[in-house]
C-alpha cells in the first residue's frame, strides 16, 4: 500500500489496527528530480570545504574557553569586595 507521509502519520494507528503492524516501511520523495538536484548542490558546495583535523579544532576551542574563563575569573576577582584595611580579620579555623 502507498500513502502520503501526512496520511500515514495521521492514520497510522487505524491502519495498524485494520491491517496489522507494517513489515517494511520506506519513504519516497514526492519529486525525485528535485531531491537529486538538491543533493547535487549540496555535494558541490561541500567540495569547497577545507579538510581539517578534528583534534586541532578541538584544541583551539579548549584554548579559547580557557582564555574566556580566565578573563571572567580575573574580572570577578577585581570586582570582589575587599575588607576595610583598618579592620582586623578573624582567622577561620582550619578544618
Amino acid at each position: 500500500m502507498k500513502f502520503t507521509y501526512e496520511d500515514y502519520q495521521a492514520n497510522r494507528l487505524a491502519l495498524q489496527a485494520k491491517h496489522g503492524k507494517e513489515i517494511k516501511l520506506w519513504l519516497e520523495p514526492a519529486d525525485s528530480a528535485a531531491l537529486d538536484t538538491l543533493l547535487q548542490n549540496v555535494r558541490r558546495s561541500r567540495q569547497n570545504f577545507v579538510p581539517g583535523v578534528f583534534e586541532d579544532h578541538l584544541d583551539k576551542m579548549i584554548a579559547a574557553e580557557k582564555r574566556s574563563v580566565t578573563h571572567f575569573l580575573k574580572e570577578a576577582a577585581a570586582n570582589a569586595p575587599r575588607p576595610a584595611p583598618n579592620k582586623k580579620i578573624k582567622e577561620q579555623p582550619q578544618r
